[in-house]
């Protein structure tokens, strides 16, 4: 089965820019999504709002890492030019899409 976005989900307070996205290898259950390693991919763009999740090549490079056998994660975050972005918070958004990806994924997705 063809690697898919399985599921779009908001971390953080502002759902403009704190969500986070997961891949999956195939159409998978719970038990069988907690056996794929994870890759993490984080957008570059030099911090700036202009540059979103959405004109980075994550729609190319997580099917492709899917296909590989990889869960994927992929996170918006906080830039310098929004309220709390820069340092430390745009790192912070990052390690919390991380994190609460851990969650769903223990609480049953």
């Amino acid at each position: 089965m063809a690697p898919r976005r399985w599921r779009t989900w908001q971390y953080g307070a502002n759902p403009l820019v704190q969500y986070a996205r997961l891949w999956m290898p195939s159409n998978n259950d719970r038990e069988e999504a907690l056996k794929f390693p994870v890759a993490v991919l984080v957008h570059g763009g030099f911090w700036r709002n202009k540059y979103s999740i959405d004109n980075s090549c994550h729609d190319t490079l997580a099917p492709f890492l899917c296909s590989k056998g990889f869960a994927v994660i992929d996170s918006e975050y906080r830039r310098s030019d929004h309220e709390g972005g820069g340092y430390p918070g745009t790192n912070e958004d990052v390690l919390q899409a991380v994190n609460s990806a851990k969650e769903m994924v223990r609480e049953g997705l």
